[in-house]
Parts: structure tokens; C-alpha cells; sequence
């Protein structure tokens, strides 16, 4: 193919200098290419100099279309030229600029974590050029071809215009398109400084536990040194002068010691610091059809995740190794000190044959530990030079991927504190480097199954129907009794109803989990301060407004409307709970929301509404719409407090006139009582309604007098498919479900894997039916399906 040559003379006509300059344009960025030695001389001429020849391409085109829009564009030669024939050609090469820009930066990305060589950047360097080259070549010649052959072949130019006189004049596309490769490159420069930054931090994070590395091995043969020196000194002792400079060399010893724990809390700071610089941001990583391929990436959270379950296990392990040998070390050492410091006190001297045993199993220790820690050494070197690289992003589906519910917190034993969940778990686990930890062993999926089986059978087959347990799970057994006050929040909702009063626009949503108490608070709200004036708008319902009858639908603005239209004197409370319960195939539950904030904003003076949701829904209908600050008063009420609690179990206990007793058919105390109250509600996240549950299924009715408490296993492991967790999630977040939602939603894998999940779920009496014979999660498992999702951040 012919090489690009200057040209002086004019190729048309019609404007003798436009073709021609875009051409010299062309070959000046031609020849700039092929001066390029390297990579990122290549990668900044583009950003530099492409930008202006896409301008002056865009400008030629655009100076064709008349100013007037009235004007009618007219076929010509160089309409022709740069309306039909070139701006394909010319997306082309830019497409391939912009690939190559990007296959630039992600060559030079990696060649900075030492992912690929630089012999290897360099072949890239020289074919990305030798490509670049052909085709601005080919460019070129096209459309130096196109117009000679225009201009000189007698009937060609008309048997073109021909050829488009019935097309539209495609240049407004091509423009667009042309302006969205030139955001693509924007987008791909601008991301260049933020992956740069993260590879730094990357790089730091690395350094820091190579150097760790480094300082464990450097201790354990400086132990082992100083082991066999002590055994050495022992062997040389044969007068009181040799005891004297003995134990002095062992006291200066011990002071080196003392070092080793500053070192320690020095890096955790250290590697915690970076951890917490790391960001998150959109990055472009390929490009597929004509698109640019990006990946959002919060590289704080996935680091995190990625080293509490991959390193943080064996670092810990190695800390609490080296911990435990520098102790034994001093403990030692600190004999032998006192061995020494009597000998020299009575003047005698000795053979130490136990102080050559202890130092002799002291040694063997050593060698162990060294043995051990370098195998968890190697093993940390191998998955940080194999996996931990920001440009990992490039070659995998998931960035630093973790299996689900893995988190390395889930690994300590419950027996050291680990209580609350901990927002940054690197920070938290270092903070407790001293305390051992045992670690989970993993089960078969079967041997999950079988598990939570026990358990469901349990709740399943428990009768609680008698009495003592009918007062756990009745809220108004004989009457309001078993009521216990949530003070905090009644007070504020008194607040809020009397601001209504005085004519203050205002609105309550009750947000929180399955048996919280959204409803027996929106209950206490109705019997409090409105008496008759509450309306409770269910669907498929009778209201009655002011003597007007109503039967509602699932279209909750023609209710609302309703009440609208029939409100004049009442100043009532309408009551919405639940608000799943808003939808079907004809109004979607966004529609119903939507009109229950427009009337909210009308008519918040007229009449207070009252709604409850369950945290999940709210959270939800928040990334899509403004719900939840349409209201002007939002109560989580999810967490109870101990006291609340422990009140609401006592009452409900008291009132029964039975003695608890533990399992071996003692009395409990109250403090033992207190205990378990306490243990059940940490186990359920402080939810009063999950703990009475949960309180039926640990106490046995054992005759008229007495309850045993006993310490069974009833919270739920995690045993459940990734499809029942898609089937749970659905379920929890909209109230109920049906399969033809479902299938609507997973369409492709419906029949092999979401319909053979159902039916496991239905057979195992984790989902039911409701009187409509929608699919709905059973009562008795409602929290701890929402706590093992929750786990597992499939509400995040």
C-alpha cells in the first residue's frame, strides 16, 4: 500500500482547501505515530493530537450543512465525500484509537505490577503502531481514491448522488457517534490517575507484609541464635566472674525483647492507613460491539473482604505464634535469670542440667515455630503475587472475588467478643491480635441441609399452642396487658400528633423487620389520641368515611381520592400496614407509592397517615424514588432495648405462675434468667417480637408449676442455594411472591433451577402459601432468613 505523501494540489472544486487540508492533518499525525518509541509517548500523542483531528473532521462536515435549517441540504461532490463515504471509515479508525488507547493504559498498568514484562509491553508498543499506521494509511488513500475518482472519472459523481438520492444524509448519527468515541477516550484518561493512585496503595499494602515477612524470620533466627548462645554460655560457666557476665548478657537480652510488640502495633497502623486511602470508581476495561466496557469498584470494601478471607487468617496465626514463642522466650530466659542471680548470692556454682533441658525443648520449639510460620509465609507471598493486583480487574468476571458468606468475622469463635458486626473488619480484628480465635471447619451443602432440617422440624412440630407459650406469641392476650411501653419513640409520635393538631402538615412511616412492632405501634397511635377517627386502609377492604362506604382495590390512589372527596370534619388517622400489600399485575407498587406521596403532600394537614414498611422495602423504594423523606417523621423501631425486652418476657412469664428451670431441673436465678434473655437477644438483633419467639422454642412445659429452659440449637445455619436466596430475597423484599412473578424475573433458568428451588423451599416448610396462595416465608423463620441474607449483603 502506498506510503502517505504530501500533496499540494487541489481536489476540488467546490472548496479547493478542505479536503486537502484534512489530508495534510491526516499525514502529520501519520508521521508523528511513526516517530513514537514507546508505549506511553504512543498513549499521550493520542490524548494530545487525535482530539484535534476528530475537530477538524467534525468542523469540515458540519461547515456542509446549510445555517439556515429551512435551507435544503444540497448533493454534491463534498457532500458526497464527507457525509456518505467518510465518516465510516473515520469511525473506524477512531474505534481503533480508542482500543489502542486503552490496551495502552492497561499494558502500562500491569508492566507496574509486573504482571507482564517489558519485552512483552514493547511487542504490544510496536504492533498497536504498525496497525495504527496501516490504517491511517488506508484512511488516507480511501479518501484521496474517492476524490480523484470524483473528480476526474467522467459520470462517477452522478452516479453516486444517484445512488443516495432517496438515504438521509446520515452525518447527525455519525457526529453523535464520533463524540461519544471522544468521551470514551476522556473517560479512559481521567481513570488513568485514580488506578495509578490505587496501584501505589496496592503496592504499599504488598510492601508491608513482605516486610512483615521479613521481621518474623529475622525473629526466629534471632531466637534460635540467642537459644543456642544461652546453651553455649551454660556449658562455659565455671566461675563466679563467668556468672556474673553471664546473667548480665541475659538481662540485656530480655530488654531487645521488649521491642518486638512496638513493631507489631507500627505496621498494623501502617497497613490499616493504606487500607482506608484505597476509593471508589468507574473504570474502563475493554470494549465490546462499539462499547466501552466499564467496572465500578469500590476497592476499600473488596480489599477488605479479600484479606480478612485469603491473608488476615494466617497473619493472625502468625502474630499469635510468635506472640506465644517471644513469651515462652522471656519465661525462659527469666529462669535462667534467677538460676543465675542465686548462684551468684551463695557463691556456688552448678552443672544446669535442667536449665540445658528446658532450653534444649526451648530449641526444638524454635524450630518448629520457624518451620511453621515459613510455610504461612510462603503460602501469604503465593495469593498476594498470584491475585493481589488492581489490574486483576482486566482478566476477571469478579475483582478479588470471595465465596459467599465467607467474611473472615464469621470465623472467630463467639466466646471472644465478637457481638457486634464490625464495619471495617481489618481495623477490629487487629485491635484483638492477642486473642485466639478458632475457626469454623466447613460442611458439605448435604450436611447444612441436614442441620437446618433439625431445626425447622422443631418449630414445625413444637406444640405451642398451650398456654404458657400462647402468651409469647399473642400481643394483646387479655387485652393490652402484655403491652410493654417503647417510651423513646411514643414520646415523639405524642410530639407528632400534637403538631398535626395545632394544623402542622404531618406523616409517620413505621420502618422495621418481621415482628418489630410496626403495627402495635401504629395501633397505639389509633387508640391514644384518635379513638373513632381511624380509617385502616387495607386492600380488597370496606372503609367508611363520614357514613361513605368504600370498597378498596389494590389501586391505592383511587382510595386515597376516596378519602379525599370525603373528608371534611373528622380530621381522621389513616392507617396503611404494610405496604407491600399495594400491588398487582395492574398497579405496581412504584404507582401506589407515587400516589401516596402526592396526597401526603396535599393533604397532610386534613388527614395524618400512618404507614408501615419493612426496612428492607423502604430501603429499596429509596434508590428509586424519594419515599421515605416524603414522610415527615420516620421511626426505625427494628431494635428493641435489653430492659424493653426483658420486661416483655417477664410479664409475659410472671403472669403464667411458673418456676424456670435450667436443664439439670434447678431453679435459675435471676441472674442466670437475666443471661439468657440477654443471649437470646443478641441472637435475634434485639428484635421483642424474634426473642418471644424465640423464647417458646428453648422452654418445655414440664407440669402445672414449671418451665425448663433449655440450651438447644435454634438459629438457623446458612444452607440455602444461591436460587433460594434469589427466591427469599423476592419474597422478604415484596411480602409474597408468586411463580409467575418469578419466572417473569428468570426467565431463562426458571424451569431448571428458580421452580426446582420453590418446591424444596415449600417442601422443607421454609416458604408457604398465604389465603391467596402467594408464596411467603413462614413466620417462625422470618428473622433468621432476614439475618442470613443480611450476611450475605444481598440487600446492600
Amino acid at each position: 500500500m502506498a506510503e502517505i505523501k504530501e500533496q499540494s494540489r487541489q481536489l476540488s472544486d467546490i472548496d479547493p482547501i478542505k479536503t486537502q487540508d484534512f489530508l495534510d492533518q491526516l499525514t502529520e499525525f501519520y508521521n508523528q505515530v511513526k516517530s513514537q518509541t514507546g508505549s506511553e509517548s504512543l498513549y499521550d500523542l493520542i490524548i494530545q493530537k487525535y482530539p484535534k483531528l476528530l475537530e477538524s473532521f467534525l468542523s469540515f462536515g458540519k461547515s456542509l450543512i446549510p445555517s439556515d435549517e429551512k435551507q435544503e441540504l444540497l448533493s454534491s461532490h463534498e457532500v458526497y465525500l464527507w457525509h456518505y463515504f467518510s465518516p465510516e471509515k473515520f469511525k473506524n479508525i477512531s474505534l481503533l484509537i480508542r482500543d489502542t488507547l486503552l490496551q495502552l493504559s492497561i499494558a502500562q498498568n500491569r508492566v507496574k505490577e509486573h504482571r507482564v514484562t517489558k519485552e512483552g509491553v514493547e511487542k504490544h508498543f510496536q504492533a498497536s503502531k504498525e496497525l495504527l499506521l496501516t490504517e491511517i494509511n488506508a484512511l488516507y488513500n480511501d479518501i484521496e481514491g474517492m476524490d480523484k475518482l470524483l473528480l476526474e472519472k467522467e459520470g462517477a459523481l452522478g452516479r453516486k448522488l444517484e445512488s443516495i438520492q432517496h438515504l438521509k444524509n446520515p452525518w447527525s448519527v455519525y457526529s453523535e457517534q464520533l463524540n461519544t468515541i471522544q468521551e470514551h477516550i476522556n473517560i479512559i484518561h481521567s481513570s488513568k490517575g485514580l488506578v495509578k493512585e490505587t496501584i501505589v496503595s496496592f503496592t504499599l499494602i504488598r510492601s508491608n507484609l513482605e516486610r512483615m515477612g521479613v521481621e518474623i524470620r529475622n525473629e526466629n533466627d534471632f531466637f534460635l541464635l540467642k537459644t543456642t548462645e544461652s546453651l553455649e554460655l551454660l556449658s562455659q560457666i565455671d566461675s563466679q566472674q563467668k556468672l556474673k557476665e553471664g546473667l548480665n548478657w541475659i538481662e540485656n537480652l530480655l530488654e531487645d525483647l521488649m521491642k518486638y510488640n512496638e513493631k507489631k502495633e507500627n505496621q498494623i497502623r501502617t497497613l490499616e492507613d493504606w487500607v482506608e486511602s484505597l476509593k471508589s470508581f468507574t473504570i474502563p476495561v475493554g470494549t465490546e460491539d462499539g462499547l466501552l466496557l466499564e467496572k465500578s469498584i469500590d476497592f476499600k470494601k473488596t480489599t477488605t473482604k479479600w484479606l480478612d478471607y485469603y491473608i488476615l487468617q494466617d497473619v493472625m496465626e502468625l502474630w499469635e505464634d510468635q506472640e506465644s514463642l517471644t513469651t515462652r522466650v522471656k519465661h525462659v530466659l527469666s529462669s535462667l535469670r534467677g538460676s543465675l542471680s542465686i548462684l551468684i548470692k551463695t557463691e556456688s556454682l552448678s552443672d544446669f542440667r535442667v536449665e540445658k533441658e528446658t532450653l534444649e525443648k526451648l530449641l526444638a520449639e524454635e524450630r518448629k515455630n520457624k518451620k511453621r510460620s515459613l510455610e504461612l509465609l510462603s503460602h501469604i507471598d503465593e495469593l498476594m503475587k498470584k491475585d493481589f493486583a488492581v489490574t486483576q480487574l482486566y482478566i476477571e468476571s469478579e475483582y478479588l472475588k470471595v465465596p459467599l458468606q465467607t467474611s473472615f468475622t464469621r470465623l472467630g469463635s463467639n466466646n471472644h467478643g465478637f457481638e457486634k458486626k464490625i464495619s471495617l473488619a481489618i481495623k477490629t480484628l487487629w485491635s484483638k491480635i492477642s486473642r485466639q480465635y478458632e475457626e469454623a471447619k466447613e460442611k458439605t451443602p448435604h450436611q447444612e441441609l441436614e442441620k437446618a432440617l433439625k431445626i425447622i422440624e422443631t418449630r414445625s412440630t413444637k406444640p405451642n399452642t398451650d398456654h404458657y407459650h400462647a402468651l409469647f406469641l399473642t400481643k394483646n392476650f387479655v387485652g393490652d396487658l402484655f403491652l410493654v411501653s417503647r417510651t423513646g419513640i411514643e414520646n415523639q409520635l405524642e410530639e407528632t400528633v400534637r403538631q398535626w393538631n395545632q394544623g402542622s402538615g404531618r406523616s409517620i412511616l413505621l420502618s422495621g423487620d418481621s415482628f418489630s412492632g410496626k403495627t402495635t405501634l401504629a395501633e397505639y397511635i389509633s387508640k391514644h389520641y384518635f379513638a373513632k377517627r381511624t380509617i385502616t386502609l387495607n386492600p380488597n377492604s370496606d372503609i367508611i368515611v363520614e357514613g361513605r362506604k368504600f370498597r378498596t382495590s389494590k389501586n391505592l390512589k383511587e382510595a386515597l381520592d376516596f378519602i379525599k372527596r370525603s373528608v371534611s370534619n373528622s380530621a381522621p388517622l389513616v392507617i396503611l400496614d404494610d405496604l407491600h400489600q399495594w400491588r398487582d399485575q395492574e398497579y405496581s407498587l412504584l404507582e401506589n407509592m407515587k400516589a401516596l406521596m402526592d396526597f401526603i403532600s396535599n393533604q397532610s394537614q386534613r388527614v395524618l397517615i400512618c404507614a408501615t414498611i419493612s426496612s428492607i422495602l423502604l430501603k429499596h423504594l429509596d434508590s428509586r424514588i424519594p419515599f421515605s423523606i416524603t414522610f415527615t417523621k420516620l421511626h426505625s423501631v427494628s431494635k428493641s432495648t435489653n430492659e424493653e425486652i426483658f420486661k416483655a418476657i417477664m410479664l409475659r412469664h410472671g403472669a403464667s405462675h411458673k418456676d424456670v428451670l435450667e436443664q439439670e431441673k434447678k431453679p435459675l436465678t435471676d441472674r442466670q434468667l437475666e443471661k439468657k434473655i440477654l443471649s437470646l437477644t443478641k441472637m435475634y438483633d434485639y428484635n421483642l417480637g424474634a426473642v418471644l419467639q424465640a423464647w417458646t422454642y428453648c422452654t418445655d412445659i414440664l407440669d402445672t408449676d414449671q418451665v425448663r429452659f433449655v440450651d438447644r440449637d435454634i438459629q438457623l445455619n446458612d444452607f440455602l442455594s444461591d436460587e433460594e436466596v434469589l427466591i427469599l430475597k423476592y419474597c422478604l423484599l415484596y411480602g409474597y411472591g408468586s411463580e409467575l412473578e418469578l419466572k417473569e424475573f428468570f426467565t431463562t433458568r426458571f424451569e431448571n433451577y428458580i421452580k426446582p428451588s420453590i418446591r424444596k423451599l415449600l417442601t422443607i416448610n421454609i416458604l408457604g402459601r398465604n389465603e391467596a396462595g402467594f408464596l411467603v416465608v413462614k413466620d417462625s423463620l422470618k428473622q433468621e432468613i432476614h439475618m442470613l441474607l443480611n450476611d450475605r449483603e444481598v440487600f446492600l
